[in-house]
């Protein structure tokens, strides 16, 4: 308001076109930023997009992969926007059915609102519900009492499938259309990703394996159910409208995940992951990798540098004067999304960040290098 009332600006704008209102009303029919409703004080807005990304260390603190719900998106990941506009959606008063979401800000601890993780509260519920935004796929995490994670992982579902309907539909997205999964409990943690259900079986994303039918003692997505049908869960897959009861044993269901639980590695072997040397490293493995380099954070900008990446782009990170460990997790996950000569230098992998660690341009720390080397089995720096 204050940019267009501003005399030296005013007059560059044709006038009648938008007022102040017209545009704020806009933003909000976009979901660019969600208006929170204040009885005492003035209209206050929030805006997702413009939030820090998270830490790699703050991720691990706050959110684990095991145990997570997911949203996933089998046609190609959520498209750009889709996140914090759903954060948007979800928060605006107007959207709340049947029951108001709320930012989850307290004074007994830091409040987790960045960019790809918001955590909120949802008052009929005790608990909260965190988002993350895993760039390939969404992870959802509900902390609550066993009384109320049927009814409340229902009214999650719905408010997140409903939201991203709208979501895609608001921003001309045609091949956006998610499926509920789980993080896959079976395949190399290293790199996080979805399993789905088809015809009663778990199916690894990754690799493709069939897991066989485990949702009748291990994992399942609830919908809410009536007390008397405690004893049972439904499964459902795709955006199907029909969903299939399953019993289940109410002692494999952990409070603090909220509906998932997983199953030991003792259950099935697990599958044979490729090494570190030739497995290629994707934009799933962003906070891996961020935590890895941490101790040269401080010489981000030539460990971007030793990773091929444009100079003009290093210049932009370092322009926005961030503390060392965004500008880090910016370059790596720049560099993770092959924004260099990959025909050249090879697509990105533990051995090529290695190099780029000890490199005398780069991070100049060999030590380091030859720790992480060690770690993931791939040859010491050149």
């Amino acid at each position: 308001k204050k940019f267009l009332e501003d005399r030296r600006f005013s007059s560059h704008y044709k006038e009648g076109v938008f007022s102040c209102d017209d545009l704020i009303h806009l933003l909000e029919e976009l979901l660019v930023f969600a208006r929170l409703w204040n009885e005492e004080g003035p209209e206050t807005w929030f805006m997702p997009s413009v939030l820090r990304h998270i830490s790699a260390s703050d991720m691990e603190k706050r959110c684990s992969s095991a145990g997570a719900q997911v949203v996933d998106f089998p046609d190609g990941g959520p498209q750009s926007g889709v996140f914090c506009s759903l954060m948007s959606h979800v928060l605006s008063p107007e959207n709340h059915s049947p029951y108001s979401w709320k930012l989850h800000l307290s004074s007994q601890e830091p409040s987790c609102l960045y960019r790809d993780c918001i955590k909120f509260e949802v008052p009929k519920y005790p608990g909260s519900v965190t988002f993350v935004d895993r760039y390939e796929y969404f992870e959802v995490h509900m902390f609550t009492s066993k009384t109320w994670e049927k009814e409340l992982w229902g009214h999650v579902r719905k408010a997140v499938f409903g939201g991203i309907e709208t979501v895609v539909d608001t921003l001309g997205y045609s091949n956006n259309k998610p499926q509920p999964a789980i993080v896959c409990p079976r395949t190399h943690t290293d790199r996080p990703h979805p399993a789905f259900i088809k015809d009663k079986e778990w199916i690894c994303t990754s690799n493709s394996e069939v897991y066989g039918d485990l949702t009748t003692k291990y994992l399942w997505i609830q919908t809410p159910c009536e007390p008397s049908q405690t004893s049972s869960a439904s499964v459902t897959t795709g955006d199907a409208t029909t969903a299939e009861q399953r019993t289940h044993d109410e002692s494999s269901v952990e409070s603090s995940t909220a509906a998932t639980s997983i199953p030991s590695a003792s259950d099935a072997p697990l599958p044979a992951p490729p090494t570190p040397e030739t497995k290629p490293l994707g934009i799933n493995d962003l906070f891996t990798v961020c935590s890895e380099l941490v101790g040269v954070a401080h010489k981000w900008k030539k460990v971007g540098l030793a990773l091929r990446l444009d100079p003009n782009f290093l210049n932009r990170i370092n322009a926005k004067q961030n503390d060392v460990e965004d500008n880090l997790s910016d370059v790596l996950e720049e560099w993770l999304k092959k924004s260099y000569d990959t025909e050249s230098f090879g697509d990105p992998s533990w051995k090529l960040l290695v190099d780029a660690v000890a490199h005398p341009v780069g991070g100049k720390d060999r030590a380091l290098a030859m720790e992480i080397a060690a770690k993931y089995n791939v040859p010491p720096p050149q």
